[in-house]
């Protein structure tokens, strides 16, 4: 199986680890994308614990990014949300 990067642009499921190539039609390895934050690794999903998605981190740049939080989000299912008083049909 050839690396879905040598092949073509063609969307990836990354959860699978494998796409099927539009141009061609094989079945290539999926290559996540590397962190945004310079560093070049593999970028995984930062979630808080009500498994909210809070962006995509890499080893280097986790701790920066969880510090933009309050510490409770990660901590704490149950933290307070002061954003679902503003729209509280969203947060039903």
């Amino acid at each position: 199986m050839r690396l879905h990067s040598d092949c073509c642009d063609a969307p990836l499921d990354f959860d699978s680890g494998f796409s099927f190539c539009a141009d061609c039609g094989e079945k290539c390895e999926a290559v996540p994308p590397k962190c945004g934050c310079g560093s070049n690794k593999e970028r995984y999903e930062l979630k808080d614990a009500r498994g909210i998605s809070c962006g995509y981190v890499c080893d280097d740049c986790v701790k920066e990014k969880m510090d933009t939080f309050r510490p409770e989000v990660f901590e704490d299912s149950h933290y307070d949300m002061p954003e679902a008083d503003l729209n509280p049909e969203f947060f039903d």
